[in-house]
C-alpha cells in the first residue's frame, strides 16, 4: 500500500483553500491574523500566475502549485515583518523581496 503523505492547507473559508505538503518548513505568522493582508496574498499569487501562465495552460495542476508558492511567500514575508508583533499589509509588502531571497537560499 502506498505511503500516505500528510497535507497542510491554508483556508480563508470552505470554498477557498490551498493544500501543500506538510513536510514544508513553515510556520504561520500570528501577525497575519490581526490584519487583513488578503490583497497582498492575491497580488503575489496574481504575479506568479501571470509569469507562469503558459505552464498553467499546459498543466492545470500547476495552478495549485503556483497558488501554494504564493501563500508560502506571503507567510514568510509576514513572519519577517511581524518579528512577533502585529503587522500591517505595507510591512508585509516591504518584506516580500527579503522573503524570496530567504526562500531561494
Amino acid at each position: 500500500m502506498p505511503e500516505k503523505k500528510k497535507k497542510t492547507f491554508t483556508s480563508r473559508d470552505a470554498r477557498n483553500c490551498i493544500i501543500v505538503p506538510s513536510d514544508l518548513d513553515h510556520k504561520y505568522s500570528r501577525g497575519v491574523l490581526g490584519v487583513i493582508t488578503g490583497d497582498v496574498l492575491a497580488g503575489i499569487i496574481g504575479a506568479l500566475v501571470a509569469t507562469n501562465y503558459i505552464e498553467i495552460l499546459n498543466n492545470p495542476n500547476r495552478l495549485a502549485e503556483v497558488a501554494a508558492t504564493g501563500a508560502y511567500i506571503h507567510n514568510q514575508a509576514a513572519l519577517l515583518a511581524s518579528d512577533g508583533a502585529p503587522i500591517s499589509a505595507t510591512k508585509v509588502i516591504d518584506e516580500i523581496p527579503s522573503a524570496i531571497k530567504k526562500i531561494l537560499k
